[in-house]
Order: C-alpha cells, then sequence, then structure tokens
C-alpha cells in the first residue's frame, strides 16, 4: 500500500513514477502524480502482466508520455506531434497505461492537463481491462483519444465520471480502435472539439457503449462510428441525432462549471436503474460487492431502498449524468426479484423463463432493460440470486 505520496518530476520509458507487474495488486491512495514524462508509456503509472491496482483519490497533473521521433530520426522531448508521425508512435497514457491482462481500478481520482500520443490521460491495450469509477478528467490532450485510448483488444468501462474539456485530432474525449471496447455508464461528456470526428469515437472494429449518460456540447458530435464499429446508445441525452433506446435531444441544464444539473433538467428520472453495473469493485467500501453501485461521483445516494414489495426495477429511476439530484423520491426493489413478493426465489425464475421474448415498455423479468427477455436476462438474474441467496 502507498499512501499520500508525491511523485514529481521523474523519468522514464515505462512507468515514469509507478510500474506494477506479474499479477502485483497494490493500493495506492491519495498520492499525487505531477510533471512526469516517459518515453513510451504511462507517464504517472504504468500497468503490466495481470497486475491489477486499486487507485484510490489519487491526482494526476501534467503528466506526459510524449517523446516522440522527428522525420529525421531525432527525439524531441515533451512535444506532442501529430499527424503521420503519430501512427507508429507509441507514447500512449499520459497518467497511466495498462497492457497485457493488466486491470486497474481507478476510483475519486482527477486526471488535468495529462498528454499523450495516444490517451492523453489513460491507456489501455492488449487485452488490458481499465475501470474508472467517479473521477474527473478534464483538460487533457492527445493526438488520439484526449482522454482515454482503448486498442488491440484492451477495454476501458467508466462509471460516474465527468469527462470534459478535453482535446484531440480523433476523439476528442475518447477513442476505442481494433477491437479495443469503451463503455460508459452514468458519465457526462461535454464541451470537447476534435479536429476530425467526434467526442467519442470507434474504428476498426471497436464497440462504443453509452448508458444513463449525458453527451452535450461536443463538436462537431458526440458520436462517431465507423462502419465495422458497433455503437449503443441507451437512455442518454445526447446533443446530436443517433439511434438508441431511450435517447432524448434536450438541453440538459447544467449549473456550474462541474456539470451538476437544474431541478428542471430533462436528464432528472431519465436513466434506468437496469444500466447499473453490480459493485464488483466495492466502490464505496461498504463491504458489499453484490449490491449495484449505488452512489454517484459525490457519494449522493442514486436511489433508496424502502418498502419493496410491489416495486420492481420498472418502478425506479434515476437520473442520466455523473450526478444524482435527490434519491429521495425512488422507489426502492430488490435486484431480480421479478415477482415483487420482496424475496428472490424460484417463483421468480419460473416468470422469468415464461417471459422469454419481446416486451413492452418494462416488464419485470427484463432485467437488463433492453426490451426482450432472453438468455442475456436469465444469466444476469442467476448473478444476483447468486448474492443475494
Amino acid at each position: 500500500t502507498t499512501t499520500d505520496c508525491v511523485y514529481d518530476g521523474n523519468l522514464g520509458v515505462f512507468g515514469g513514477a509507478i510500474r506494477n507487474a506479474r499479477d502485483s495488486a497494490p493500493r495506492i491512495e491519495s498520492c499525487g502524480f505531477f510533471n512526469n514524462v516517459v518515453e513510451q508509456r504511462g507517464g504517472g503509472i504504468y500497468n503490466v502482466s495481470g497486475a491489477s491496482p486499486r487507485i484510490v483519490d489519487c491526482t494526476f497533473v501534467n503528466n506526459q508520455a510524449v517523446i516522440v521521433q522527428t522525420l529525421n530520426g531525432d527525439t524531441v522531448p515533451s512535444v506532442l506531434i501529430c499527424g503521420d508521425i503519430a501512427e507508429t508512435n507509441l507514447a500512449r497514457g499520459g497518467a497511466i497505461c495498462s497492457v497485457d491482462e493488466a486491470r486497474p481500478i481507478i476510483i475519486g481520482s482527477r486526471f488535468v492537463n495529462n498528454i499523450a500520443a495516444d490517451g492523453g490521460a489513460i491507456a489501455s491495450l492488449f487485452a488490458a481491462e481499465t475501470t474508472v469509477m467517479s473521477s474527473m478528467l478534464q483538460a487533457n490532450d492527445a493526438c488520439f483519444g484526449g482522454a482515454l485510448f482503448a486498442s488491440k483488444r484492451g477495454q476501458i468501462t467508466t462509471v460516474n465520471t465527468v469527462m470534459a474539456r478535453n482535446a484531440a485530432s480523433v476523439g476528442a474525449a475518447a477513442l476505442c480502435r481494433d477491437n479495443g471496447v469503451l463503455e460508459l455508464i452514468n458519465c457526462t461528456i461535454a464541451d470537447h472539439v476534435a479536429t476530425d470526428g467526434g467526442a467519442l469515437e470507434a474504428q476498426f472494429g471497436a464497440r462504443l457503449i453509452v448508458r444513463n449518460s449525458i453527451a452535450w456540447q461536443n463538436t462537431p458530435a458526440s458520436f462517431v462510428a465507423d462502419a465495422i464499429s458497433d455503437l449503443t446508445v441507451r437512455s442518454s441525452i445526447v446533443d446530436h441525432e443517433v439511434e438508441g433506446l431511450n435517447v432524448m435531444m434536450q438541453d440538459p441544464q447544467f449549473i456550474d462549471a462541474m456539470y451538476r444539473l437544474a431541478a428542471t433538467s430533462p436528464a432528472r428520472d431519465a436513466g434506468s436503474v437496469n444500466e447499473i453495473p453490480a459493485d464488483v469493485h466495492d466502490v464505496d467500501d461498504d463491504g458489499n460487492r453484490c449490491e449495484r453501485i449505488d452512489i454517484d461521483i459525490d457519494g449522493t445516494p442514486r436511489f433508496q431502498v424502502e418498502d419493496v414489495r410491489g416495486t420492481s426495477n420498472c418502478d425506479a429511476v434515476i437520473d442520466c449524468g455523473a450526478y444524482e439530484g435527490s434519491a429521495a423520491h425512488t422507489r426502492g426493489f430488490i435486484w431480480g426479484d421479478i415477482t415483487a413478493n420482496g424475496t428472490i426465489d424460484t417463483d421468480d425464475l419460473v416468470a422469468l423463463l415464461i417471459a422469454f421474448g419481446p416486451c413492452d415498455d418494462c416488464c419485470f423479468a427484463d432485467v437488463n432493460a433492453n426490451g426482450i427477455v432472453n438468455v442475456d436476462d436469465l444469466v444476469q438474474w442467476t448473478n444476483e440470486a447468486e448474492c443475494s441467496f
């Protein structure tokens, strides 16, 4: 465990301040990473070979992975050069870079003014799985993926996070490409300008998934996906027309520079609790990994458990974006209680199997709220039941 440390002005090739390798699982908490520079990957932290650090309440400012080669073969430190050179540049992850099945968990952290050729703040490559929760990513800069970059089967899952004013030639906020996966749940993505494409972009067989989120004031567009990539948008507010389930084009009414919502915002109660993932990483440190993530970026409850009998996931609503206005109005329920009798039992399993097929609006058995009851709902219900029994 590393706590209350400051890493400032370090130089390296892989990991300017810290390198985690070989299935290590350190806890890095309340640390600051400032002005660290690497020639290739991870200006602040580099994770490799199955490392799974837990990074909590840390700050990353002015870290760089940008030492590149000029056309005549000379190296130019601390200069971001985009164009043909960036296509083969290995400078990735201005703050954090993870590769080779590394699985970092980042909670409650800030990333500001970090720079890299790929992924100004965070890069995830070669089957690495990066999770970012309740964090702020602002004013980071890159050639590809201003804040986030997922490529070569790398994945990034981002929950309850604000991404704002990042910049890049392609993917001003984030870029996934080459079979990379980028998933954003209850995120706010705002005020980005891309030289080419959009704020969030998917290329070359990548998958971009956006749920319960707000994408607003992004130029020239919030979402862009090429013909061989997948874009899925559900229960979100977007600033341009995009195909998806429960997608609205309405001003979310931000009231401050942190992108909190006005009381009259259409983003209030516009999200679906079914889109909230399980708290497998125990974000709130309460020891319960079976519950869904039930707090927002500030730690405000997303919902309150009241009398669960007669209610279901169809009755509960939450706000879109990283912030929850108030959970007091939200009716409580038990995850997977399809019969709404206050407990999870075999009756729920029978009800789910009987309901297989399309469902209108919201039916109790549609556990993942995608409009159809199928094997995916059965798998998710089984996971919920294992936690409850």
